[in-house]
């Protein structure tokens, strides 16, 4: 996946309102809460494996952060990362132009597509 247009969501390190960067990735102050990962992925897809993941979402996920395509994923893909990011008080952020997302926007966007049948 192209990093120009992809989400990375975890728990990352601010400093002044940006995330902290070294040897070009992201720095977490802690991991993804797994169990809470888990959970949720069973609410939206009946499973809670990391394997359930349906291709068509764009995602990936690593033991530090989610990696999701922000103009690819489906809507379902990016209503479930903006839940995580809310209930985990996950940061949310664009590669492409290293600025922090809402949730909120992204279930905006989530929304659109959903209207549009994606």
């Amino acid at each position: 996946m192209a990093l120009i247009h992809c989400l990375c969501i975890g728990h990352f390190v601010l400093d002044d309102g940006f995330v902290r960067y070294e040897q070009m990735h992201p720095v977490c102050d802690r991991p993804l809460d797994l169990a809470a990962l888990s959970d949720l992925l069973r609410q939206y897809l009946g499973s809670g494996s990391l394997d359930a993941i349906p291709a068509e979402w764009r995602m990936s996920v690593t033991p530090e952060y989610i990696l999701c395509d922000r103009y690819g994923a489906c809507s379902r893909a990016l209503w479930f990362v903006a839940d995580y990011a809310r209930r985990e008080r996950a940061s949310i952020v664009d590669l492409g132009s290293f600025t922090l997302v809402s949730p909120d926007e992204l279930i905006a966007r989530a929304d659109y597509l959903s209207r549009k049948g994606g």
